[in-house]
């Protein structure tokens, strides 16, 4: 039995996506050139879901890489603020000292 009103390739992408409707599922009981298509779809489905996968994916070695970058600006900053507790550490003998000088003019 030969049909003309083949679903449209959106009724198939549906169907495929488990959108069951009956008479979707009826039509490609029975015609053979919709199962082709729909065999079409899901391959090229499948392709684009690993291609996709593919680009979607972190870079080989990226934990690595980004553990290393957090370890080095950890010691870049631990250095950092160990120089600047020196500026602190060389005001507060400042003060100190000029805090004492004072005290001896009295």
């Amino acid at each position: 039995m030969k049909t003309r009103n083949h679903p449209s390739d959106e009724q198939l992408r549906d169907w495929l996506a488990e959108d069951v409707s009956a008479s979707v599922t009826a039509h490609i009981e029975r015609c053979e050139a919709c199962l082709d298509r729909v065999e079409g779809l899901s391959d090229l489905g499948d392709a684009l879901v690993g291609s996709l996968k593919d680009e979607w994916s972190a870079p080989m070695g990226i934990e690595q890489r980004t553990s290393s970058g957090i370890e080095s600006r950890m010691r870049r900053e631990e250095a950092m603020f160990g120089f600047l507790d020196l500026f602190a550490i060389g005001g507060d003998v400042f003060r100190t000292v000029l805090d004492d000088s004072e005290d001896f003019d009295d």
